[in-house]
C-alpha cells in the first residue's frame, strides 16, 4: 500500500524519508524488493525497538538508508544516530533539548539493580517540563 506513495515522492522531490517502526520498515523493504523496486533515495528514521543488524541489513538490502531515532511521546526526540554509522543503534544525544541523568536503581521486591535514566526538558518551547524516571536495564 505504501509503494505508490514512497514513489510519488520519490518522483517529486527526489528523496523520501519515512518514520517508522524499525519491523515496520523491514515490512516496506521486504514488500519493496518483492516487487523489484529500489529505495534508494529513501531514509527510514526508525525507532521503538532496537535496529539489529539483520534488521538493518534487511532495509539496506533494498536499497534504503536507516537512521535509528530515539523519542518518547513526552519528550520529542532525544536524538540521531549519525548518518554515516552502519552498525549498532547509538544515538547522539540532543543535549540542546533534554538533560540525562543517570543512576542505578533497585528493582522492588528483587535484589536486582538496574540503571534509569533521569530525563527533563531544557527548550523552553517544549510543551511539558519533564523530570520522570525510565529504566534501561542492560
Amino acid at each position: 500500500k505504501l509503494l505508490p506513495i514512497i514513489k510519488r515522492c520519490l518522483a517529486r522531490y527526489g528523496k523520501c524519508i519515512i518514520g517508522a517502526y524499525v519491523s515496520a520498515a523491514v515490512r516496506i523493504a521486504r514488500e519493496a524488493k518483492k516487487n523489484n523496486f529500489s529505495l534508494k533515495n529513501v531514509y527510514f528514521f526508525v525507532s521503538g525497538e532496537p535496529t539489529t543488524e539483520a534488521k538493518r541489513d534487511e532495509m539496506e538490502s533494498a536499497g534504503a538508508r536507516v537512521i535509528p531515532v530515539y523519542y518518547f511521546t513526552e519528550g520529542g526526540r532525544i536524538g540521531f544516530q549519525c548518518p554515516n554509522i552502519k552498525e549498532g543503534d547509538d544515538i547522539h544525544h540532543f543535549s540542546d533539548i533534554t538533560a540525562i541523568i543517570s543512576y542505578e536503581r533497585e528493582i522492588e521486591h528483587s535484589d536486582s539493580k538496574v540503571n534509569a535514566f533521569l530525563f527533563t526538558t531544557l527548550n523552553p518551547f517544549a510543551p511539558k517540563l519533564i523530570l520522570a524516571p525510565c529504566l534501561i536495564p542492560w
